[in-house]
């Protein structure tokens, strides 16, 4: 089940955020991404295992797992992570770790434990939101919340659209000419101005760069403020 944008595709899927829904938990947040749905708990800070004590700087952990019935091929199994669970907990946490003083940690880690409950499309983003607010529940001092979106320009390159869902993505690859898509992700410290991530995938060709950046930006100051809302309007209650 999809969502597609209306014409102008430069307008984010609705945003849900849902804070602390597990009460019992140092900080969690449930995110909603229209279809796309993840949940994020901290636990921690603990003291450092004996091989990170040389370590003056606290340290970032963070855990990507698929729930069951998330993707075709199910969840993880154990507690390891596969593959690709592994290759997105690293982009989260390169991406949130900046936003993070991790000097307030000292010897201490803190974990971000990410379950992914249903993709369509901007899982990356989703992922470094609800870490990212899940982290700002837990009392955890940051720098900023980081807000995060995903854009895509198809083969035609005549429409960048912002937070496409999977059948949007799907329509960009059509023709057999899906290597020729780029694909965009930005992560960004609102309040501060500073990005903290961009990869962008697929050749772009003359100022197209400048533009699909230019879209990236604003969708996220635009996430980070819902994030900065939702956390004010929790601290209100």
């Amino acid at each position: 089940m999809t969502s597609p944008h209306p014409p102008s595709s430069h307008h984010l899927r609705p945003l849900h955020i849902a804070m602390s829904p597990l009460v019992h938990s140092m900080g969690s947040c449930l995110i909603e991404l229209d279809h796309t749905k993840v949940m994020a708990v901290v636990k921690g800070p603990s003291p450092a295992k004996w091989n990170d004590e040389w370590e003056e700087e606290g340290r970032l952990g963070v855990k990507v797992r698929w729930a069951p019935w998330g993707r075709e091929e199910g969840g993880g199994k154990g507690e390891w992570m596969d593959e690709e669970e592994k290759g997105l907990a690293m982009v989260v946490r390169n991406s949130l770790a900046p936003s993070v003083n991790l000097s307030s940690l000292k010897k201490s880690v803190i974990d971000v434990q990410l379950e992914i409950l249903q993709d369509d499309g901007g899982l990356i983003p989703a992922l470094i939101i609800a870490g990212s607010l899940a982290l700002a529940d837990s009392g955890v001092e940051l720098y900023d919340l980081v807000g995060s979106v995903e854009v895509g320009m198809g083969d035609r390159g005549k429409e960048i659209v912002l937070d496409p869902c999977t059948g949007e993505i799907e329509k960009m690859e059509e023709g057999g000419k899906g290597a020729r898509m780029v694909m965009g992700v930005m992560g960004v410290m609102g309040g501060l101005g500073k990005v903290t991530m961009y990869e962008c995938r697929g050749p772009v060709e003359g100022g197209r760069m400048a533009e699909i950046e230019a879209v990236a930006m604003k969708g996220c100051l635009a996430v980070h403020e819902a994030m900065r809302k939702s956390l004010l309007e929790k601290e209100e209650l």
